[in-house]
């Protein structure tokens, strides 16, 4: 939300209805434990230290979903190509 902004604040209302997607979506991601710690992030003050490690930490992030992705897809192409050698295999024996 925070990179397509065009003024540095949002309305209490929006701010919570915002929150909540926010919160039940990295709940959903990271599970119950973290609920705890991701309540907390909703009054914790972000100076711009704090903001740019998580912004930082957000990076990785993408960077790391980014790699499972690309390995899943991998694996994908790999089982693909097994599978057409044990129907070669069944269909010549």
């Amino acid at each position: 939300m925070y990179a397509h902004a065009d003024h540095a604040s949002v309305d209490d209302t929006t701010f919570s209805s915002d929150w909540k997607s926010i919160r039940d979506t990295l709940v959903r991601l990271g599970g119950v434990k973290y609920r705890a710690a991701i309540d907390h992030l909703e009054t914790e003050s972000m100076d711009p230290e704090a903001e740019e490690h998580y912004v930082g930490l957000l990076d990785q992030w993408k960077k790391d979903e980014d790699n499972v992705k690309e390995k899943l897809e991998e694996l994908g192409h790999g089982i693909g190509n097994v599978m057409k050698k044990l129907e070669e295999i069944t269909t010549e024996g």
